[in-house]
């Protein structure tokens, strides 16, 4: 039973957006510069939920999932992963290395390193950004490729946890490739960061 839930505004949420969308920007910016291809992102929706609505919410039929995760800890403790579902995973491989044949649904070792190096680098700019605007201090550990929710819904600290949703689209030569940028914080972590934006009308000026 929750019994500190999160009620985030619009401008706290719209806040979020700003400062993630800074961090996919620069990722953008960095593969730009790395596979030679004009690389877009944009994160055009956020949301926070629970752990247990993101349990209830996967699909019946268990489609398979790549997921780059990367923990955290310092001033915040964590985890920051970026999720794909297959299909866009194997899209998205295929076009950063051309000459990889993925059969069916399996994701060789290079297939797989090629995702968690792409995780790795959105994760990175994002947490930087965040970590950039409010001053944290934040030590990483290894990012790890694997393809199950619980892997990254598991590795949370003690204490009740809320995670920022960030759909993310990816456009790589007119090829759109869709995935989730998800970061879980403890609760009382996360209501500090949101209560670090006010709203306008809230500002008290002497």
């Amino acid at each position: 039973m929750k019994t500190s839930p999160l009620n985030p505004t619009e401008f706290q949420l719209d806040a979020l957006r700003e400062y993630i969308g800074i961090g996919v920007g620069k990722a953008a910016a960095t593969l730009n510069s790395l596979i030679g291809r004009h690389i877009e992102l944009k994160v055009p929706e956020i949301s926070i939920k629970y752990p247990e609505q993101l349990k209830s919410g996967q699909s019946d039929d268990h489609d398979l999932f790549s997921f780059v995760t990367l923990g955290f800890e310092g001033n915040l403790n964590g985890n920051a992963s970026m999720a794909f579902d297959r299909d866009s995973a194997k899209r998205l491989v295929s076009l950063l290395l051309p000459e990889t044949e993925i059969v069916d649904t399996e994701m060789d070792a290079m297939s797989e390193s090629t995702l968690t190096e792409v995780g790795n680098i959105v994760i990175n700019s994002v947490m930087g950004s965040l970590s950039n605007c409010f001053s944290f201090d934040l030590n990483y550990f290894v990012p790890r490729y694997h393809e199950d929710l619980e892997g990254t819904l598991n590795e949370s600290k003690v204490g009740e946890t809320a995670l920022i949703i960030g759909e993310t689209i990816l456009t790589v030569e007119n090829c759109q490739i869709e995935g989730n940028i998800i970061i879980m914080f403890l609760v009382s972590d996360l209501k500090v960061l949101l209560d670090t934006w006010s709203e306008p009308s809230d500002i008290k000026y002497a």
